[in-house]
């Protein structure tokens, strides 16, 4: 569903901006069809779905 972040996981924080830029790059087979957003809060990553890529 588009426009709403859901928690992905809880990482150390030295880890989670590293998640965040990998969710971004598509970096996760999960990730790698669509187009997602990803945050951070504290430990918490939260994603976003935008819509997909494929015609």
């Amino acid at each position: 569903m588009p426009g709403t972040y859901v928690l992905f996981g809880r990482y150390p924080q030295s880890l989670a901006n590293r998640v965040v830029a990998r969710v971004k790059a598509g970096g996760y087979p999960a990730f790698a069809d669509g187009m997602w957003d990803a945050t951070r809060r504290q430990d918490e990553v939260w994603v976003m779905y935008l819509g997909s890529r494929l015609p």
